[in-house]
């Protein structure tokens, strides 16, 4: 529910973008909430790939627009005739709220690490699952990368002279969020359709994968779970709809959604994503977790490989550790600035 509704809020964005805020911004995330729902007529994950290939194809177009846009554009675009500001590899004396809030946006970024089980159960070769996941994942963060380091080098990047040799700077304050608002107008329009589809298709693949835990959970025990019919067919469409009329609730409802993900991340992604994949490697491959996994072969940490991987599985499971208690603080922390400072609109505000 908290990532339909992020969906929510980000396709509002785009729609007040690309129209120039045509109407209240409630009903753009209104139209978001059925269009989502609509498409999410198929449980089925075999039957979604040609969405998924559309989605990527879709928001690796949007980042290239925006790439190509903030390099070649005028900076004036950007800076509106500001001084610039120097940027840093590094923050300059960041404060702990700031950091574990972003790193919290990462883990919930990566946070569809989770639907492994969900995708793997479907597959018709589940032992293909670990080369698909390596191309995902090693893909997505080269994109990531690139895509970020690009815009964030070009955002705000002005020339000046001093002693004859031009001097580059650039300045994270023009570095704006989302990044597909960093050119024109028409660049920002072009931009945006682009990403609009892949922001609905994306949301629909995600939610997806909640409401399936939810349909199988709650029909485990009833014909209806792999039935084809019109009846299973009926639930279906009830449980998506029920979990995006939430998500688009709390998303027009809560006014700090930012930090409301981040107690989500914090409380739940982290572990799915980081520590309990490290208790899940000591079930499968320690000696001492041997008799509680039923594996009567031995089993021994004896060469360098998996002395690695235990270490990386000790450091996931102290890091999800860290980041649960941290996150929450920076969450209620930003909750308590928000208000006291009036930052946050009030519920269903357009």
């Amino acid at each position: 529910m908290g990532l339909a509704g992020s969906h929510v809020l980000v396709g509002q964005k785009a729609l007040n973008a690309i129209s120039s805020n045509a109407i209240c911004g409630v009903w753009f995330g209104f139209i978001i909430m059925i269009a989502s729902a609509g498409l999410s007529y198929n449980r089925e994950w075999g039957k979604l790939h040609l969405l998924s290939g559309l989605s990527v194809g879709c928001i690796l177009t949007a980042a290239m627009i925006i790439m190509i846009a903030v390099g070649v554009q005028d900076d004036i675009v950007l800076t509106h005739g500001k001084a610039p500001i120097h940027w840093h590899a590094f923050p300059q004396d960041p404060s702990l709220m700031n950091v574990i809030g972003g790193l919290t946006n990462i883990v919930f970024a990566y946070g569809g690490s989770l639907a492994c089980f969900t995708l793997c159960s479907e597959m018709k070769k589940p032992n293909d699952f670990k080369k698909s996941f390596v191309i995902v994942q090693g893909s997505q963060a080269a994109t990531y990368v690139i895509v970020g380091a690009v815009v964030y080098a070009l955002g705000g990047q002005v020339s000046h002279h001093v002693s004859r040799h031009p001097v580059h700077v650039a300045n994270p304050q023009y570095v704006q969020s989302p990044a597909l608002t960093m050119a024109t107008h028409t660049v920002v329009i072009v931009a945006y359709s682009f990403a609009l589809v892949t922001i609905i298709i994306s949301g629909i693949l995600g939610t997806n994968i909640g409401t399936k835990y939810l349909y199988v959970s709650v029909l485990r025990n009833s014909p209806l779970l792999t039935s084809k019919g019109l009846k299973a067919w009926l639930v279906w469409m009830g449980m998506t709809l029920f979990m995006w009329i939430i998500g688009f609730i709390v998303s027009q409802l809560i006014p700090f959604f930012n930090q409301l993900l981040t107690i989500i991340s914090s409380l739940f992604s982290v572990w799915f994503i980081y520590g309990y994949t490290g208790f899940m490697w000591f079930y499968d491959n320690h000696p001492a977790c041997a008799k509680y996994a039923g594996d009567l072969q031995p089993r021994a940490v004896d060469t360098w490989f998996k002395k690695l991987l235990m270490a990386v599985a000790i450091f996931s499971i102290i890091l999800s550790i860290a980041i649960t208690p941290l996150g929450m603080y920076s969450a209620v922390q930003g909750i308590i600035d928000g208000y006291s400072k009036g930052t946050f609109k009030h519920p269903f505000s357009c």
